[in-house]
Parts: C-alpha cells; sequence; structure tokens
C-alpha cells in the first residue's frame, strides 16, 4: 500500500479535529433547543399579551365603571334624575361585560391554568380570578338594586305612609331584592377568597378597592334589603303587635340594659295606629312567679321582673322571656320584640332633630341623648321628672321617625343600620321566617352555638343598683398561642378601672354605693375550651389565682363567671386562661386560625387587642375596638 506525497496519517474517531465536529455538532443542537425554548417563551408572552393583557385591562375598566356608578347612585341618593339613572345602569352594562366575556380568559385560559400550580405566582391568579368574580357579584348587585331604587323613587313618600310604603315596595320587587341578598354573598364569598398578604403592586390595590367597596356595602344594604322583604310580612296585611324594650348602657344585664321602660307600637295593613310606652315596672305585681337569676335573687330576694329579664346574652331567649311578662301581665300576644338603647337613639335623633316632651323643658339632643336620658330618669338633677318622662318621649320619637320626609330617609336608614351594626338595636321575631331573615342579616342578636374556631363574648352585668356601666373603663386583651396540631392556649385579660366621678348630677346616678362598683362577669368560650385558670391583679400588685363564681353551660357555649367588686378609683385584671382544640390543620400541614369576637347587646365601646403565635413562632397583633363583631383569620406552616 502506497500513499501519494504529502499526504497525512488516517485521521481516527476521538482526534482533536473529530472531538471539535462533535462539539460543533452538539453546541449546534443544544442552540436549537434552546431557541426553540425561547421561541415558546416568546409564544406564550405573545399569547398572554395579546389575550390577558386586555383582560387585565377589561378589569381595571369594570372597576372604574362600577366605582363610577356606585358614586352617582350613593350621591343622588333617593331622587336620582333620569339621566343619573341612564348614565349609571350604561356604566354597570359596560362593567357587566369587563368582568365577563372581556376577561373570561383569566379563569378558562391555559397560561393562567398552568400559572396557578407555579410558587407564588399561584397566590397572584388566585387573586385576579377572585377580583374578577367580586366585580360580576357586585356589578349584579348594583344591575337589582337600580329597579328598587326607580320604584321607591316612584312612590308618594311621606307621614306615616313611609311604613305602608316601604311594605309595598317589599311586595312588588321581591324578585329583585332575593337576587341582590344572592348578589351580597356571592360578593361576600368572592371577596373572601382572595388570598392574603404580599400581592404584585396592581393586583394590590384591585383587592384593596374591592374589600373597601364590600365594608362600605355590605352591611348597609343587607339591613336594608332585610327592611324591604320583612317589612310585607312584619305590618302588611292584618294586625301586628310589637313590644319595644329600652334598654339603658349604664346598667347592663348580660342580655342587654336594664330595661326601664316599655312600648307597645301595632299596626294595621301597613299603618301605624298606636304606640302606648310605659314604665317596665307596670307588670311588677302582675307577674311575680318567674325565678330570677341566682345573682339577682342574692341580692333583691325576689323573683324576676321584667326590667331585668334581659339576662342571656342570647337575644331570642331574653325577647321570649320579657315578651311572657308582657303577655300575662296584659293578655296580649305579640309578634315580636325590639331592643332599643340611648345610644341608637343618638344616631336617630341626628336625623329627625332633638326632642323635647311637653310639659318637660328637658331637650335631648344626639350629642346628649344616653347621659341626658340617665340623668332625668334617675333624678339626678333638680327639676328631673324621673322615670315618668321614658313613655311620652319613646312616643316622641317614634312618631317623629314615622314622619321622616323622604329626602331624609337615607340618612334615616343608615342610622338605623349603624344602631343594629352595633347591637344598640336587636329584634326578635315570633315568625320563624322572619326571624331567620333578622339572624342571616346579623341583627338577630344571636350567640352563635357552632362557632367555627376559637370564639368569645365578655358578658357584664351590674349589680351595683347604680348607672356605673357610664363611668366604669373597661379594656380587653387576647393572647392565643397554637401548635402544630390546632390546640390552642389562650389568655384573657380584662381590665376596669372605676374613676372618682365628682360631678354632683354624675354622683346621682352612683347614690347608695359610694362609687363601689359590682360586676358580674360571665365569659362565653367556644364548644370544645376547657377551662384551666383565673388570675386576679388589683392595683397593679402580683395576679393570684382564684376561684369563679360559677360554671355553666348555655346552649352549646359554656361560661365562666367571676363577681367582680371595685373599689373607687381601684384598677382590678381578670385573667382568664382556657385552651381546646380551636384551630384547623390542613392536609398540607397549613394551620389555621379563626378567632370571632362577639360584642355584647347594649354595651358601651371598649377596645381590644388581640396577639396571635403560629407555629413557628410567627405572630400576628390587632389592635381594635367592639364598637360590632370583629373576627380574625391567620394561617400558616406548621413548622418554619
Amino acid at each position: 500500500m502506497t500513499s501519494g506525497s504529502g499526504a497525512g496519517p488516517p485521521r481516527l474517531l476521538g482526534t482533536p479535529q473529530r472531538r471539535r465536529r462533535h462539539r460543533r455538532g452538539l453546541l449546534s443542537r443544544r442552540s436549537t433547543i434552546v431557541l426553540g425554548f425561547v421561541g415558546a417563551a416568546v409564544a406564550v408572552i405573545v399569547v398572554a399579551l395579546v389575550r390577558y393583557l386586555p383582560a387585565y385591562q377589561a378589569l381595571q375598566q369594570g372597576r372604574t365603571d362600577l366605582l363610577g356608578a356606585e358614586s352617582i347612585l350613593r350621591s343622588a341618593g333617593l331622587d336620582p334624575t333620569s339621566d343619573q339613572l341612564a348614565t349609571a345602569t350604561a356604566m354597570l352594562g359596560e362593567a357587566k361585560q369587563d368582568f365577563g366575556q372581556r376577561s373570561s380568559v383569566i379563569d378558562d385560559g391555559w397560561i393562567a391554568g398552568a400559572l396557578a400550580h407555579l410558587p407564588w405566582v399561584d397566590r397572584q391568579v388566585a387573586a385576579v380570578r377572585a377580583l374578577r368574580h367580586a366585580g360580576e357579584d357586585g356589578t349584579s348587585l348594583a344591575l337589582d338594586l337600580v329597579p328598587v331604587l326607580q320604584a321607591l323613587r316612584s312612590g308618594s313618600g311621606g307621614g306615616s305612609g313611609v311604613i305602608k310604603e316601604l311594605a309595598s315596595l317589599g311586595n312588588t320587587e321581591h324578585a329583585a331584592i332575593t337576587r341582590a341578598l344572592g348578589d351580597l354573598a356571592s360578593l361576600d364569598a368572592a371577596v373572601a377568597a382572595i388570598p392574603s398578604g404580599s400581592l404584585f403592586g396592581p393586583i394590590e390595590h384591585l383587592r384593596t378597592d374591592a374589600q373597601q367597596a364590600q365594608e362600605r356595602l355590605d352591611s348597609p344594604v343587607r339591613a336594608g334589603l332585610t327592611i324591604l322583604q320583612t317589612l310585607p310580612r312584619v305590618v302588611g296585611t292584618g294586625t301586628h303587635r310589637y313590644l319595644i324594650l329600652l334598654a339603658n348602657p349604664g346598667e347592663e344585664r348580660g342580655g342587654g340594659g336594664f330595661i326601664g321602660a316599655v312600648g307597645v307600637v301595632v299596626f294595621q295593613d301597613g299603618q301605624l295606629v298606636s304606640s302606648n310606652f310605659m314604665p317596665s315596672g307596670f307588670s311588677d305585681t302582675l307577674v311575680t312567679n318567674i325565678p330570677a337569676p341566682t345573682p339577682i335573687r342574692e341580692i333583691t330576694g325576689t323573683n324576676l321582673v321584667l326590667a331585668d329579664s334581659d339576662w342571656s346574652p342570647n337575644f331570642p331567649t331574653s325577647a321570649a322571656l320579657a315578651a311572657e311578662f308582657y303577655t300575662r301581665a296584659t293578655g296580649q300576644p305579640l309578634d315580636g320584640v325590639i331592643n332599643v338603647d340611648p345610644i341608637a337613639l343618638s344616631y336617630v335623633l341626628q336625623v329627625v332633630g332633638s326632642v323635647q316632651v311637653p310639659p318637660y323643658p328637658q331637650v335631648v339632643g344626639a350629642t346628649n341623648t344616653l347621659l341626658e336620658l340617665n340623668y332625668i330618669v334617675n333624678l339626678a338633677r333638680p327639676g328631673d321628672p324621673g322615670k315618668a318622662y321614658l313613655a311620652p318621649f319613646g312616643h316622641a320619637v317614634v312618631d317623629a321617625t314615622l314622619k321622616t320626609p323622604r329626602d331624609e330617609w337615607i340618612a334615616l336608614a343608615t342610622a338605623l343600620e349603624r344602631g343594629a351594626a352595633e347591637k344598640h338595636i336587636v329584634l326578635f321575631f315570633d315568625d320563624s321566617h322572619l326571624e331567620q331573615l333578622v339572624v342571616n342579616a346579623g341583627v338577630g342578636g344571636v350567640m352563635p352555638q357552632k362557632p367555627s374556631g376559637d370564639a368569645l363574648l365578655v358578658d357584664d352585668s351590674n349589680l351595683s343598683g347604680t348607672k356605673g356601666d357610664l363611668f366604669v373603663t373597661r379594656s380587653y386583651a387576647l393572647s392565643a398561642i397554637v401548635d402544630a396540631h390546632g390546640d390552642v392556649q389562650d389568655r384573657l385579660t380584662l381590665t376596669y378601672h372605676d374613676p372618682l366621678e365628682a360631678a354632683l348630677a354624675k354622683t346621682g346616678l352612683l347614690s347608695n354605693t359610694g362609687g363601689l362598683f359590682e360586676d358580674y362577669v360571665r365569659v362565653y368560650l367556644p364548644p370544645s375550651a376547657h377551662f384551666e385558670d383565673l388570675e386576679v391583679s388589683q392595683n397593679g400588685a402580683p395576679a393570684r389565682s382564684e376561684s369563679p363564681e360559677d360554671f355553666g353551660t348555655e346552649g352549646n357555649r359554656p361560661w365562666v363567671a367571676f363577681d367582680l367588686i371595685i373599689d373607687v378609683n381601684g384598677t382590678t385584671a381578670l385573667t382568664f386562661v382556657y385552651g381546646g382544640p380551636f384551630a384547623h390543620v390542613a392536609s398540607n400541614g397549613t394551620v389555621s386560625y379563626q378567632l370571632d369576637w362577639e360584642r355584647q347587646i347594649n354595651a358601651l365601646t371598649w377596645p381590644i387587642t388581640v396577639e396571635v403565635q403560629l407555629p413557628g413562632g410567627r405572630a400576628y397583633r390587632y389592635a381594635s375596638d367592639l364598637s360590632v363583631d370583629r373576627q380574625w383569620r391567620v394561617a400558616g406552616a406548621a413548622s418554619p
């Protein structure tokens, strides 16, 4: 075998030249793969820009249209012009398209579906989807309310016919009202489904808008719709008789204030035909054989009277007892019971104006209702007429309320809604359908029997025989430590301070005790709670363990009681220690804790703080007050 001149040795596999060629091939294939991925990514981005950016812009525009329509309707009140209604309706129609077809890809698009499985991104996708649903529900709610508003605007209005007109509206617009209440429930669920925690900037702004809109709408719209829904059965065809309890937060009982007077209002076919108010003591000699709760019996030595009948914090229970007193004393049946206190009346007086009852010179206005009525009723000053004042005063307020002119209806509805939200107005009806409606609307004063997590109600009953609740201050603090198994250790500290009052009129409300304050404190716990200890600290001294006054159960809720006595200028802190399986552990190990802190009926407003420590040491702290029922939810991994 010969070779030509200049011919080199044969090139074998694995030589540097072959390896370089092989590497170039690998690089070429890798580049192709990378370019393929880049191309796919570009395609995804293009699709996202083409399909998802307009959808997100539709959500933004829907938000603008919905808030704009709300602003128009809110400013127009009950007397919108045709142009205002047309403009608002057109904006709502656009919002319906924005939250509907124009943004539907957010729910059914494949890219959003894929992103929903990626860490961090999944929360953003879930938030945008929930926001879209909230927008749909809010738009549907507004569209269902427009015909109700139109029908209300076209009514005659005025005078005592207000009640009859609203009852008629509840009949004619029943379907729209029912749809609107369903929309409101869906809106609440959609807003609740928006993930908590940090979100991408624009999404977080949308969440804030949605939550603020829900807070702005939920209570007043629900209460207003419930009133319209119930009025046909409350005051419509036939005769309807209701007992009104005028309760005093200055002398608190477990289910509301001391009942100084009662009134009976009677409606016939939508019209108020009579209202009669009287001191609650009218039945004391007529009904004498209903046993009193032990703490009251030990002080009075007698059976129960109507004035003290609201001992239970569950209003249907105390309402039924008050109705029994009235019916046994008069022989007249009742269709329901309404608890109203001076704070609720102060909200109403902001709308209807101050009240003066001839021949008495005293003027009761929105800024002085609670204290002024206590001065008058308790003869705290020279010339005060005492309890005789309550009957004509109650009649005057009812009369002024029913004669509220149309242009003040929204203001009056807002005042009544605020009173109901703060439990200064509570309703009970014998009709089970009506009762369920008011309970669903949150104005029935029902103590939850099966709370979904941790639950708490601080229940004060003033046994001093004075109006000391007007002056004794409180602050409440709860610390909850949650473990990985869902067990919770609670420490509830209630701090009371009894200040020295020097003003002569105020001391007149504390007569015969020298300022000493006695309070029978009951703390209602979750059904699964086990009580561990009660610690008492007076005037800053070290806390010591003491035995509770009593234990009990009402419905499904256990309670622990302590008989608290505070000297003038004294401060006492009570710490209740208890625990139980109040938290929920999901299959992925996430621990969720929820606290429902219920407000006592008719109580004044006190500050509260809540501290929650989840497994792994993550802690949350909240500062609020008990002007309304409060609820908090937190969640976290079982381990760091």
